[in-house]
């Protein structure tokens, strides 16, 4: 049972009901928090235009997806994909990186 009541597009007001129509034809993705941010349209549509934001800067899908699974596990998300070969690349990074900058230190 999630912990606010889910709105049915129905019983939206005129501003939500805009900025969810909005993100439905834009990027579709309408679920997750935005369950909540729907709740306040301006938060709603500023979270979808951060993201699109973010979707059309530099990094690469793969850097994106990196970035993504960082920012999770710190959180300590648990996620579906937390099982998937990308965190283990992930791991392997973070691994890589570590070893690469301890070489860089003299011992003390």
């Amino acid at each position: 049972m999630p912990r606010i009541k889910i709105l049915d597009r129905a019983d939206m007001n005129a501003e939500q009901g805009r900025v969810y129509d909005a993100a439905k034809q834009g990027s579709g993705i309408v679920g997750g928090p935005y369950y909540a941010y729907i709740r306040l349209p301006k938060l709603f549509a500023a979270a979808q235009n951060m993201r699109d934001s973010m979707a059309g800067g530099p990094l690469s899908p793969r850097e994106q997806q990196i970035v993504n699974m960082t920012v999770a596990r710190h959180w300590g998300a648990r996620y579906p994909g937390s099982r998937r070969p990308g965190v283990r690349c992930l791991s392997a990074f973070r691994r890589r990186s570590s070893t690469q900058s301890m070489r860089g230190r003299r011992r003390t």
